[in-house]
Order: structure tokens, then C-alpha cells, then sequence
């Protein structure tokens, strides 16, 4: 579904957009446990490569949501498609365009197959504190932003962290 027909909530079945907790490195060397997020608190969960125009092109308002959503307790997750050659590159875009949330790397797609099997990317979800997948675009075009904002927006105070 596109971002723009994603306020329509019905969209997907819930076993198409079941989110498996996965741990993956990051590309500070920590560690990214879905787990220790999935059920707890809102989670906007970004899959995306560093040469991936639209993918660039949607992180500065991930970036602004960010700042906004995540005191409110909304976890942001990045997940990279890049590859080790690619990391020097990715590191640059990251530190470019001001990401602060993890990033985390999926260099076989293995996490990114798991959730949206042959999905394009970027591939952005948002989920509430249940773990249920509330919104999901697999494409960014200029204004998607505004329908993921108000599926961040819907699911703000809904967790542990929120107000």
C-alpha cells in the first residue's frame, strides 16, 4: 500500500505485516533487539539502503518525526539494506542528514524478506503499543509524510514511554 492510502488502517491482514523481533547490528557496533521494544511502546520501523533515492529523500521528515515523537516515547529504527562496502558511504548519509535513532544493518535482506517479502523500499511501518502494524508504505513520495504523521500521531500515549 502507498503511504498516501495508508490512513486506511483495514489495509494489509495482520499476518502480511507481522513483525518477527529481530536483533541486528548496528552501524555503531551496538545492537538493535526489536524485541525489547515490540509490544512495549510505538515504533516507527524504517527499511531503506543509502542508494535508495526515495529512501533519501524521506529521511529528513523521519528525522524531524524523530525529534518530535521520540521524547514522547515513539522508538525509531532504521534498518539498513547496505552492505560492508557500502557502510563508509552509509555512515556519511547518516551523519549528512542528522539520524540520530539506530540504524541497524540487514546486508541480506534476511530481516527486511521476513517482513515484506520482494518489497520495495523504502519500506516504513509504523507500530502501536501492541505490536500491531498500524501503517505501512512501501514507496516514499513527497507528502507521504504527512499521512505517516498522523499514523504516529494516533499511536502516541499508547505506551509504556508515552504521555
Amino acid at each position: 500500500m502507498d503511504g498516501d492510502a495508508a490512513g486506511d488502517l483495514a489495509g494489509p491482514t495482520d499476518a502480511e505485516l507481522a513483525i518477527a523481533p529481530f536483533s541486528l547490528p548496528t552501524l555503531t557496533g551496538g545492537t538493535v533487539d526489536l524485541a525489547e521494544r515490540l509490544g512495549k511502546q510505538p515504533i516507527v520501523l524504517v527499511f531503506w539502503p543509502s542508494w535508495c533515492a526515495p529512501c533519501v529523500a524521506e529521511a529528513p521528515h523521519l528525522v524531524r518525526l524523530h525529534q518530535t515523537y521520540g521524547p514522547q516515547g515513539v522508538a525509531f529504527v532504521s534498518v539498513s539494506e547496505d552492505t560492508a562496502d557500502q557502510h563508509g558511504k552509509l555512515r556519511a548519509l547518516v551523519k549528512r542528514l542528522g539520524i540520530a535513532y539506530p540504524v541497524a544493518l540487514d546486508a541480506d535482506g534476511s530481516v527486511l524478506g521476513s517482513v515484506r517479502p520482494g518489497g520495495a523500499v523504502p519500506l516504513t511501518l509504523v507500530l502501536d503499543a501492541t505490536g500491531a502494524t498500524t501503517y505501512m508504505s512501501d514507496n516514499y513520495e513527497p507528502g507521504d509524510e504527512v499521512a505517516l504523521e498522523a499514523a504516529i500521531t494516533a499511536v502516541v500515549g499508547t505506551g509504556e514511554g508515552g504521555h
